[in-house]
């Protein structure tokens, strides 16, 4: 018997195997190596002693055999015991695992459910492996939906068990061309590892009119749904009036108002990124006449192929940067920017005639700001506050920088709304230690102001991914595959990055799409 034959019996005898030496097993493995020690007929028979020396010998190197055991030792009676190594897991392919493979890998690229029947696609597949079955179009969109309900079920009971508040950040995106609208809600939590989170909620059909009651209703329903309603601590909306008559609506729901920390005091967070673009808008509304020309010029330029090559032989021909013309979005005051800083680069006296209106963008730009600060929330404070870095001192240092006149009537309601607040947490807290010990009220407090978002980018970017979803191709999706293959794709795609993998779509071009 050949010795890995010989140790696969010998793991087939069960853990427990005694012999009285190493050597005993050494000489059965060597006799079933070299023969069973038995002379032939032809062969002389061996005394004893030369039989003992030629196998004392044979016992100077290890044997193959104990590579399939754990180390021997000797029991009490004097045996060596040597235990059986398990059995090597064998990989064996799994129909349902593939398909659930291939249903993630259409959320989290963005593929259309008929690529199950592009050729390559198949060909490819079942040259990896011959007995996976390409799913049709019909069982591919059924997987894709059976992962959807999975994430959502499991992130369900993730926010479950976290012992924080929850704040939120929603707004609205039409489809371009089409009468369909939608709601996007994003919520925004700091996990037990400290580490900051966020989740897409929801990506629902928004009917019109967009009212105020429409939309607080809407962010309402959805709260009850993930059983966050009593768990809220801030939302984060544009400027837009509708939004405004949400918050107020919400907040009219005493069942809902008397869960929120301050009595909703510090509920409604107004974009900081929106806010900003209005401010930068009215101060560029001052030369809006040289800003249209430029946008026109560059609009002109890139709108056929031979413009654009006039205008590089042009800018080669003076030595100008070797750039391509860009227009903005301009509702995005950056992408303004970019545009007038490549104006400026291609032809500096385009911009030679802006100066004189400098003064007056400032003053325009500063009544705006203004507006915004008087109705601003004393939330960003108190997490000013409670960097140990900064505290009350730099709050109102800054704060008597900009406005002094006011500085005083500010720091006392600030610091009477953190009172009251830290006074909530320290009830709150006193309830939960005897359930939940350890967890101290300024790191509770800490938690919840720390994980406030001060925009809503977070759902205004899932207007990309559902720009590209519901692209020329893809246009006859149902709400319900729209939401489900935009919000499995921000979980599937967080998990991933989260863990510190990669997705290797990272440098693709994305599809900019303008909210509503």
């Amino acid at each position: 018997m050949p010795g890995s034959l010989l140790a696969m019996g010998m793991n087939c005898m069960g853990p427990g195997l005694n012999f009285e030496s190493r050597e005993e097993i050494e000489r059965i493995e060597n006799d079933a190596r070299d023969g069973d020690g038995t002379p032939t007929p032809n062969e002389p028979v061996a005394d004893s002693a030369a039989t003992t020396k030629k196998r004392k010998s044979r016992t100077v190197k290890n044997s193959i055999v104990w590579e399939h055991f754990d180390s021997s030792e000797k029991d009490e009676d004097g045996f060596f015991t040597a235990t059986c190594q398990p059995k090597p897991s064998v990989w064996e392919f799994d129909q349902k695992t593939s398909r659930k493979n291939l249903a993630n890998m259409i959320i989290g690229h963005e593929y259309p459910f008929n690529s199950a029947t592009h050729h390559f696609l198949k060909v490819f597949a079942t040259d990896l492996q011959p007995c996976f079955k390409m799913p049709s179009r019909t069982t591919l969109r059924s997987d894709c939906m059976t992962v959807y309900e999975e994430e959502k079920l499991n992130l369900y009971e993730l926010l479950g068990k976290m012992d924080c508040k929850v704040s939120f950040t929603s707004d609205l995106w039409t489809c371009k061309g089409k009468d369909r609208a939608f709601m996007a809600l994003t919520c925004h939590y700091i996990d037990d590892n400290w580490k900051l989170r966020k989740r897409l909620l929801t990506f629902t059909p928004m009917p019109s009119p967009h009212t105020g009651k429409h939309i607080s209703q809407a962010i309402y329903d959805e709260l009850v749904l993930w059983n966050l309603d009593k768990r809220a601590f801030s939302l984060v909306l544009d400027n837009a009036s509708a939004n405004d008559a949400a918050i107020k609506d919400l907040l009219s729901k005493n069942h809902f108002r008397k869960n929120l920390p301050c009595d909703g005091q510090i509920f409604h967070l107004r974009c900081g990124c929106h806010i900003l673009n209005l401010i930068v808008q009215d101060g560029l509304s001052v030369m809006s006449g040289e800003i249209d020309a430029i946008r026109d010029t560059m609009k002109y330029i890139r709108h056929s192929q031979p413009r654009m090559e006039k205008f590089k032989l042009a800018a080669s021909q003076v030595n100008a940067p070797d750039k391509k013309p860009a227009y903005d979005v301009q509702t995005r005051w950056n992408s303004t920017y970019i545009m007038l800083d490549l104006a400026l680069h291609l032809k500096a006296a385009i911009l030679s005639s802006a100066y004189p209106f400098v003064v007056q963008m400032g003053k325009d730009m500063f009544l705006k700001w203004n507006k915004y600060w008087e109705i601003g929330n004393g939330v960003l404070a108190i997490a000013c506050a409670l960097d140990p870095r900064c505290k009350l001192a730099v709050v109102e240092y800054y704060f008597k920088m900009m406005h002094p006149e006011e500085v005083q009537s500010f720091m006392t309601n600030l610091k009477s709304c953190f009172e009251d607040l830290f006074n909530e947490y320290l009830i709150s807290n006193n309830k939960a230690s005897q359930s939940q010990p350890g967890k101290s009220t300024d790191a509770r407090l800490a938690r919840d102001i720390l994980a406030v978002p001060i925009s809503t980018v977070a759902s205004e970017s899932t207007f990309s991914t559902a720009g590209r979803t519901l692209s020329p191709t893809r246009s006859s999706l149902n709400d319900e595959s729209i939401e489900a293959l935009i919000c499995a794709q921000n979980w599937l795609r967080t998990a991933v990055i989260e863990s510190g993998g990669e997705l290797g779509d990272e440098d693709d071009d994305a599809i900019d799409e303008e909210g509503e």
